[in-house]
């Protein structure tokens, strides 16, 4: 397999690591490449979570039959070259054009149904911690023509932002009454990873 590259954003919010690239083989009949593109998941401790086969869909896209693609030669056309940007509930892939084929962008779901077939322009999302705190900022970009534009920028926490206890009223600890007192904190953990749509 021919790595592109390893993804450790989804763990940020509980997934597992990702690689992905393409498997390629010589077509004898036609001498042609067909490629066969991969995204492997591995859980923390290097085991395999799972695998896709993420071969671009054409969908009802008229652009692919401008270009001379179609679902017939679409893995003789383009190959997965990058995951160009992520959220929780969506894939930016970019496929780049080989054997006369042109280069996209496809939106899919983590499970890898197609959302959107055709996109001229990625997402880049990043994901950073502000220096000396709990709190991360979440952004994510589109490039086009030369141009970026931003979108939504936001922080949140990492940790929680606080917690109460269940007891009904204070409790004061004296020399005459000694206990034991078990507290029961109900803490609500902030999931900054939502998708931006």
């Amino acid at each position: 397999m021919h790595y592109r590259d390893i993804a450790l954003t989804p763990v940020t919010w509980g997934g597992p690591i990702e690689l992905y690239g393409y498997n390629s083989r010589l077509d004898q009949q036609t001498n042609e490449t067909i490629y066969s593109n991969r995204l492997i998941r591995l859980n923390l401790d290097g085991t395999k979570h799972s695998e896709l086969n993420l071969k671009p869909k054409i969908g009802s896209s008229t652009w692919f039959a401008s270009r001379g693609m179609d679902s017939g030669n679409i893995e003789r056309r383009c190959y997965l070259y990058s995951i160009s940007g992520r959220s929780k509930n969506r894939l930016y892939l970019y496929y780049t054009g080989t054997n006369g084929g042109s280069s996209f962008y496809q939106v899919v779901s983590p499970e890898g149904n197609l959302l959107e077939p055709y996109r001229s322009s990625g997402v880049s999302s990043e994901l950073h911690n502000i220096r000396g705190t709990d709190r991360w900022l979440y952004m994510y970009r589109s490039f086009s023509n030369g141009n970026y534009s931003f979108g939504i920028h936001y922080g949140a926490t990492s940790k929680p932002c606080g917690a109460h206890t269940k007891l009904a009223n204070p409790v004061q600890k004296t020399d005459a009454n000694t206990m034991k007192i078990q507290y029961m904190f109900e803490i609500d953990l902030i999931n900054y990873a939502e998708d931006y749509y």
